[in-house]
């Protein structure tokens, strides 16, 4: 995903598409908490209330989405969604400063999907400052 790419998404919250990565790909930067206070709500809820990149995309013709992810400040947390289900999550506590690849399944989908990418912490209780930084975003 490219720069152009990254900016024909959506965003919701402090979300910056940059190029200053290790590789010079495009990559998403997000900032902030989300300000969810129902730790019970349901997962689709929890995604409507994140700091996020999100796009429609027809899923049929890619096997996997790979990207590289690290924790930019704070309580930065890697969470990727497709529709309203988590596929990636990795929370602060376990999450490093240095960069590690991931890699989602996409086998099972096809037509169209929301592709969700969000960042900084998942509810109200972590740092404003929360940064989840992400590049080389891959549809293969």
């Amino acid at each position: 995903m490219d720069t152009t790419y990254l900016n024909s998404g959506n965003k919701q919250g402090n979300v910056t598409v940059y190029t200053s990565t290790p590789d010079g790909t495009a990559g998403l930067s997000i900032t902030g908490t989300s300000d969810l206070r129902d730790f019970g709500a349901p997962r689709a809820t929890f995604i409507a209330h994140y700091r996020k990149w999100y796009k429609d995309i027809d899923l049929s013709n890619y096997n996997e989405l790979t990207f590289y992810a690290r924790k930019g400040a704070n309580h930065g947390n890697i969470m990727v969604d497709i529709d309203d289900t988590e596929v990636v999550q990795k929370a602060y506590g376990s999450l490093d400063t240095n960069w590690a690849l991931y890699t989602v399944d996409l086998t099972n989908y096809t037509g169209i999907h929301t592709l969700t990418i969000a960042g900084g912490y998942s509810d109200y209780s972590g740092s404003s400052s929360s940064n989840t930084q992400y590049y080389h975003i891959e549809l293969r």
